[in-house]
């Protein structure tokens, strides 16, 4: 795998790369900072998505894929099912 994105590594059957990910500044980064334990703190991953150019696209492709895990376009798991349900509330208002 060329591209070593949070949670991809064990993910062997996964292929296809969106055309962000070379630019993403997870790139490299140990896969622990962005998928953390239970009472962990995901503060390094949170860092390395603060100052990312591409932090944007990420969070798109983890709402799009429905990625319930880790830490996405610096949004954790719960951050983004709070932004899933503003998005679905704003969709059925209109």
């Amino acid at each position: 795998m060329s591209v070593d994105r949070p949670g991809m590594a064990v993910a062997s059957f996964y292929v296809q790369h969106e055309d962000w990910e070379e630019d993403a500044a997870c790139k490299g980064k140990p896969t622990e900072w962005f998928y953390v334990g239970k009472g962990e703190s995901p503060w390094r991953g949170l860092q390395v998505c603060a100052g990312c150019p591409v932090r944007r696209e990420c969070l798109d492709y983890s709402l799009r894929t429905h990625d319930k895990n880790g830490i996405w376009g610096g949004y954790t798991p719960r951050q983004r099912r709070s932004i899933k349900r503003v998005r679905r509330g704003l969709q059925e208002a209109s």
